[in-house]
């Protein structure tokens, strides 16, 4: 069975020459099991440029009215449900 490993970008591609600090998003509408439930949908080559990696994984910090992401290295998961 084949492992495969995370590589990650040189430190050239995580810091662009300029990165736009904030972005406005609109918050929608999912339509699960007969319910609605509100969802934010993040993509761009952005995402990337901030240090978060397509298959990676994410730490949402959820406090009121704020919402933190982080990026996570595969050391960094306490979570063992987490990892592979």
């Amino acid at each position: 069975m084949e492992s495969s490993r995370l590589t990650l970008p040189s430190p050239n591609v995580l810091r662009p020459k300029k990165l736009r600090a904030i972005r406005f998003l609109s918050i929608g509408l999912s339509h699960e099991n007969r319910s609605t439930k509100p969802c934010i949908r993040l993509q761009g080559n952005w995402l990337r440029n901030a240090g978060f990696l397509p298959h990676g994984h994410l730490k949402v910090t959820v406090l009121k009215n704020k919402l933190i992401l982080e990026p996570m290295m595969p050391g960094d998961m306490h979570d063992p449900g987490l990892q592979k």
